[in-house]
């Protein structure tokens, strides 16, 4: 998924007016959050390059996109339902990033 494509979806979801740039901003901002758990350089997100969330994952950047459009149009009852589906999507996305990613040690869990 692109950052257009997860604005555009977000619309789909929840039509509005508000700025394009706005939610460009929340993506990147997302994505920034994103970058900093997979420990990677954040040089912000273009518009038409993947972004770092890939499927069956990247259902992040739309449900927090539409979240935060809820978030602007004051209508909370949208907001919470948008943000417990983006939480468990996210977490579910962390879970199986670090179960592909990090080294195998035995079995023993590491508390860092």
């Amino acid at each position: 998924m692109t950052l257009n494509q997860a604005i555009q979806r977000a619309d789909e979801l929840r039509p509005n007016s508000l700025e394009r740039e706005l939610k460009v901003g929340w993506v990147r901002e997302l994505e920034g959050q994103v970058a900093e758990f997979m420990n990677l350089p954040f040089e912000g997100a273009e518009e038409d390059a993947p972004l770092l969330m890939q499927a069956p994952f990247d259902n992040i950047y739309y449900l927090y996109v539409a979240a935060m459009i809820d978030v602007a149009q004051q209508d909370s009852d949208l907001y919470y339902n948008d943000s417990v589906l983006f939480n468990a999507s996210f977490n579910r996305a962390k879970s199986s990033y670090l179960r592909r990613n990090l080294p195998a040690d035995n079995g023993n869990w590491r508390v860092l």
